[in-house]
């Protein structure tokens, strides 16, 4: 028998008696199914689809990859760490730009997903900064219709020292608490307003700049009404914070100064983020 057949052959057993055991002892939940998959040599396949930002499988996962038949093709081992990835599919007249998410390890994904080489910063840190309202700001002038490596790597981001000591937010897993949005977990609030609230101050901006920005996202303002609200509130406070007896108050120096904003396509310095 040729050695193609032969591998065809034993790939389709081992799918015939991972199927059967499914169907014999069905599991409780997605977390589980990915849990048996992976213990019969099965990786997830994550789409563009399957991210949002902070959040994680919104909508099923429908493909599965055989951990030997990708070693046996690509003559490579699949990723063993966290991985940093955004949504090529996006558009800056919708309701955010950049969707970016962090996959737990031992996932594969298909090319609607760029992974993002990171140096000395953590994937939850530099997924933080991407999601922020700012850096949405920042790149939508770049993007139409789909969001490229190409579009992320001229835009300015924080230090990598500056990035490490945000406030991150750990990827969201949707079937573990039924979410379709990351801000349907309303205990995220608060961490999500502390986020792009640090994330604003790494960059020197103020107040009044990030109401500047808010009030440029019409999109997400509709289809998000109570946590735009809630976004309201918090900068009301952050613009009393910042009168001290009607003088401002310079409140970036707690965080950064505008000089520890790089360029991304800066060459191999500690603060790269270079999306491949």
């Amino acid at each position: 028998m040729p050695r193609a057949f032969r591998e065809l052959s034993r790939d389709t057993s081992t799918v015939i008696t991972l199927v059967q055991g499914l169907v014999a002892h069905p599991p409780c939940g997605f977390g589980e199914l990915i849990e048996r998959m992976r213990e019969q040599g099965f990786l997830p396949v994550f789409e563009g689809k399957h991210i949002d930002q902070f959040l994680l499988g919104p909508k099923p996962v429908r493909m599965w990859m055989l951990i030997e038949q990708l070693q046996r093709k690509y003559g490579r081992r699949y990723p063993s760490k966290p991985l940093l990835v955004f949504r090529e599919t996006a558009s800056n007249t919708n309701e955010r730009t950049c969707m970016a998410s962090v996959l737990p390890a031992y996932s594969v994904a298909t090319n609607k997903l760029y992974a993002v080489s990171l140096e000395h910063v953590s994937p939850t840190s530099a997924c933080t900064v991407l999601n922020s309202l700012v850096y949405d700001y920042l790149l939508c002038f770049r993007v139409s219709t789909n969001v490229h490596p190409t579009h992320m790597r001229p835009t300015a981001v924080p230090d990598s020292r500056i990035m490490s000591r945000l406030p991150g937010i750990e990827t969201q897993a949707a079937w573990a608490r039924q979410l379709d949005h990351v801000t349907s977990n309303l205990d995220l609030w608060p961490q999500l307003w502390a986020a792009n609230r640090a994330v604003a101050e790494a960059y020197g901006l103020g107040p009044d700049d990030f109401g500047h920005i808010l009030s440029t996202l019409p999109g997400f303002a509709r289809k998000r009404p109570a946590f735009h609200a809630y976004l309201v509130e918090r900068l009301a406070e952050w613009v009393e914070e910042t009168t001290t007896h009607g003088e401002p108050v310079h409140y970036a120096s707690r965080i950064g100064s505008p000089a520890s904003v790089r360029v991304a396509d800066g060459g191999k310095a500690e603060h790269d983020v270079d999306p491949e």
